[in-house]
């Protein structure tokens, strides 16, 4: 019995010393764990510090300091956008305020006259030895030679195809008006009509004679409204201008009789012609552009509503 009592009590004192150690190992290991993470958190802290250290200095010192070049990009100093956008709009305004406009850069010879579409009615009647273009005359006869042109809902109100109408013109302007007998849409006609009436030089009625015609056309006796509009048509055109305006709305009142067909009455033709007939200059073009219209048409249906009387 004693020789088991002493054989279990060294086991005994075995295993505890066994366990102690174990526990000595993993405390140690333990602590030697927290001690190397503290020295990593402190690495880290340190690391940071450094490198922030290292920034600022750079900043503070310069970039030939920090091994950047003065001409580099990252030393570029970059503008707002906002204050960029506005240099680049002062200089186009100061652009377009330089340029010439375009009576400078006739009379200077740079730019010269088109042959027929953007010319002047009296350099026309001049160079064709007629009062009314013969473009003009060419174009309304078409028009007029087919009763089912003039009957076309919308006529010269609705656009004709603008590639066509271009090409029309190029033609026209290289001399061969006989290309208008083969045209059979009736709005590349009227389109290529209005177009030049549009493009000319000067409007077909002066813009000096306007408020002379709105004053006329304004006043309440028919037979003083007569008399005030005959007058200004006889003294205040040019001859060119005076003749190939009676020709025009002699075709616009034989526009007016097929009026329950085309839906063209004297009040829609007024519209459409009274922009294309006359203009204020380029130094009036800021004016109130709703009233300048409105006087365009009172103007445009005054003329065909008397113009028997007048011409």
């Amino acid at each position: 019995h004693q020789r088991a009592d002493g054989t279990m009590s060294t086991t005994s004192t075995l295993l505890s010393t066994a366990s102690s150690s174990k526990k000595n190992s993993a405390g140690s290991a333990s602590a030697a764990g927290g001690s190397a993470a503290s020295g990593s958190k402190v690495n880290r802290t340190k690391s940071l510090k450094l490198t922030t250290t290292t920034t600022s200095h750079q900043a503070t010192a310069g970039p030939h300091s920090a091994g950047i070049e003065p001409d580099s990009p990252t030393s570029v100093v970059n503008v707002p956008i906002v204050k960029e956008k506005s240099k680049i709009r002062d200089k186009l305004r100061k652009f377009f305020l330089r340029r010439p406009n375009m009576e400078d850069l006739m009379k200077r010879g740079i730019m010269k006259n088109e042959p027929v579409f953007g010319s002047t009615l009296t350099l026309l009647s001049k160079v064709e030895h007629s009062d009314v273009p013969l473009f003009v005359k060419k174009c309304i006869q078409v028009l007029e030679s087919k009763p089912e042109f003039l009957q076309t809902d919308g006529v010269y109100r609705q656009s004709g195809n603008l590639s066509t109408v271009q090409r029309l013109r190029l033609q026209i302007d290289h001399g061969n008006t006989d290309i208008l007998d083969t045209i059979d849409d009736v709005h590349v006609l009227t389109g290529a009509l209005k177009l030049f009436f549009r493009e000319l030089k000067e409007p077909l009625i002066p813009w000096d004679s306007v408020d002379r015609l709105i004053t006329a056309a304004s006043l309440p006796s028919r037979k003083a409204k007569i008399k005030a509009l005959k007058d200004e048509l006889a003294s205040g055109l040019p001859p060119s201008h005076q003749a190939t305006l009676v020709y025009l709305l002699r075709h616009l009142d034989k526009v007016t009789t097929y009026k329950l067909v085309n839906r063209m009455a004297v009040s829609n033709l007024a519209i459409v012609f009274g922009p294309t007939l006359m203009w204020p200059p380029t130094h009036l073009t800021n004016t109130n552009i709703a009233l300048n219209m409105m006087q365009q048409n009172m103007i445009v249906e005054a003329l065909i509503t008397n113009l028997s009387y007048i011409v």
